[in-house]
């Protein structure tokens, strides 16, 4: 005697699950009582996605290595941009000297008490902070190296930094002691559209060549040329410091 089968359309409605009665309930009903509605799910990205323009304002008005880093970390989920890289170049620096400031006092500090309190050793205690600053200024490195391979080096190759926005990446890079050539190459090639300009202003420029002459890398001829056309229409706007800095 053979098995009796069943279909499935004959299966009884009391059997089947109740999410997949797609008779009673539409996908659309389904997916609102499941995941709520759409206007909702927005809404709620929106307050757990960072805003850019937030970030940019965070790292402006950094006052440490680990809030900058806070900033940057947020940047890198909303979608870094120009603007956001200006003001973190020209932060940075500021932050990296602090870093560099707070090691060399606290290890001065350190050797002095540890010579006049043998004793109690506090030297260690004072080391702790030497090496706390010290992996700030490597962490600080390390996120310098980051974003520029995967920020300000895309972004000048696609012509997204304006003029501002260069000057202020090549001069930060400069201050940090950042050596990679291929970062000022694109730097300097995304600039050519802007020589007209003089990069905003006569400073534009001296801070660009600055930036180029402190890492010892040398622009192009035609960019030089350029260079010194723009600079000799804008004469009369230079200082005595801007003359100093084109000389040296």
């Amino acid at each position: 005697m053979k098995p009796r089968i069943t279909a499935l359309h004959a299966w009884p409605r009391a059997r089947c699950p109740q999410a997949l009665k797609a008779s009673s309930t539409s996908r659309s009903d389904l997916e609102r009582e499941l995941f709520g509605s759409s206007t909702s799910s927005a809404q709620q990205q929106q307050l757990v996605e960072p805003d850019i323009r937030a970030c940019t304002a965070q790292v402006r008005a950094a006052r440490s290595w680990p809030e900058a880093r806070d900033a940057i970390e947020q940047a890198q989920r909303a979608g870094v941009d120009g603007a956001f890289l200006g003001a973190c170049f020209a932060a940075l620096p500021k932050l990296q000297r602090g870093a560099n400031s707070t090691t060399t006092t606290t290890a001065s500090s350190a050797a002095s008490t540890s010579n006049s309190r043998q004793h109690h050793n506090p030297y260690h205690l004072s080391r702790g902070g030497a090496a706390a600053a010290e992996q700030e200024r490597q962490e600080l490195g390390a996120a310098v190296q980051a974003l520029v391979e995967q920020h300000v080096v895309p972004l000048a190759r696609r012509q997204q930094l304006d003029a501002a926005q260069l000057v202020s990446c090549a001069v930060g890079l400069a201050k940090l002691g950042h050596r990679d050539a291929a970062a000022y190459e694109a730097l300097v090639l995304a600039s050519v559209p802007h020589m007209g300009e003089g990069l905003r202003m006569p400073e534009g420029l001296i801070n660009m060549v600055w930036a180029l002459a402190t890492v010892g890398v040398r622009p192009p001829g035609a960019w030089l040329t350029g260079f010194w056309d723009e600079l000799g229409r804008r004469s009369d706007a230079l200082s005595g410091t801007d003359l100093a800095t084109v000389c040296w």
